[in-house]
């Protein structure tokens, strides 16, 4: 598997997540704190994903706001298609909303035909205990140290559960070394979060001209399961994921959010919320504050 990590402060709170990715399997572990997301306040896929996605909350509260009425509080599991976690051009999502302090969650993606669990996504799911010491142990570690060991420990405690086929656990990777060079090329950017870079400097990091680094951006999603839709379409929406983040810490002016989430601008900002049809960062931010605020006074 190849890994990565990546840490933020944002304003008091702060974001982390560890990825594996490998040709038929892509996880992330993350912990938050001090942050609200809600999916409806982001930009969907231009393109349907056409994989599921397991959605382990080790800690924090899940609410889907198609149920407003129904927290969902750790630990607690759902199977999700990709287009209802991720949104879409002709697939509109299923929006949600998750915090906690901390938030910890871990997500696998994979294909449909790799999913041994029956019945239609959204769906909860029973886990049994070892899977969930598994996914601790994952959320647990502070480096990439050990984390291949960690994910592949958490797909064979699945296997057993009879949700995913046993050869996600058994798969041997041997990459290609043009996608592991592409990885260590796009890696120094993930583990960042610097969305403000161009594909001129991705091209000088990986020491490819700009067709040749095209082509081998093409091929990159086709190697592994990467939740990546090229270059300029990949940064455009986690910007907005990160700017929707970073608009509940009340502590960040609107536009140290835009700085923080690669904006040249507030004025880019808010005209990159509008072309996604999202309201306005100061109205986005006016809604999370206000969540935040009934969350402090329910019981």
């Amino acid at each position: 598997m190849l890994v990565a990590t990546t840490r933020k402060e944002i304003g008091r709170g702060s974001y982390r997540a560890h990825y594996a990715a490998s040709r038929s399997v892509f996880i992330a572990a993350i912990r938050r704190t001090g942050l609200l997301f809600d999916s409806s306040f982001t930009a969907g896929e231009r393109k349907r994903s056409r994989g599921v996605m397991l959605y382990l909350l080790l800690q924090g509260t899940l609410e889907l706001t198609i149920d407003p009425e129904h927290a969902f509080v750790a630990p607690v599991a759902f199977c999700f298609d990709e287009a209802q976690f991720e949104g879409g051009a002709d697939a509109p999502g299923v929006p949600f909303r998750n915090w906690g302090e901390p938030l910890e969650a871990v997500e696998i993606r994979l294909a449909l035909t790799d999913l041994q669990l029956k019945g239609e996504r959204p769906i909860a799911i029973e886990l049994p205990a070892p899977v969930w010491s598994a996914a601790h142990r994952l959320a647990e570690l502070s480096t990439t140290e050990g984390l291949e060991a960690a994910c592949r420990a958490l797909l064979r405690d699945l296997a057993d559960a009879n949700l995913i086929s046993p050869r996600l656990a058994q798969e041997a990777d041997e990459h290609e070394g043009r996608v592991a060079r592409m990885w260590e090329a796009i890696r120094p950017f993930a583990e960042r979060l610097d969305l403000l870079n161009s594909l001129d400097a991705l091209s000088l990091a990986a020491g490819l001209s700009l067709r040749h680094l095209a082509r081998e951006l093409s091929d990159f999603p086709k190697s592994l399961r990467v939740p990546f839709m090229g270059w300029r379409e990949t940064t455009k929406r986690y910007r907005i994921k990160l700017a929707t983040l970073a608009l509940s810490e009340a502590e960040l002016s609107i536009a140290q959010v835009a700085e923080l989430a690669g904006y040249g601008s507030t004025e880019a900002m808010n005209r990159a919320f509008r072309d996604e049809g999202i309201d306005a960062p100061s109205r986005v931010r006016e809604a999370l504050l206000a969540r935040l605020r009934r969350l402090e006074r329910e019981p």
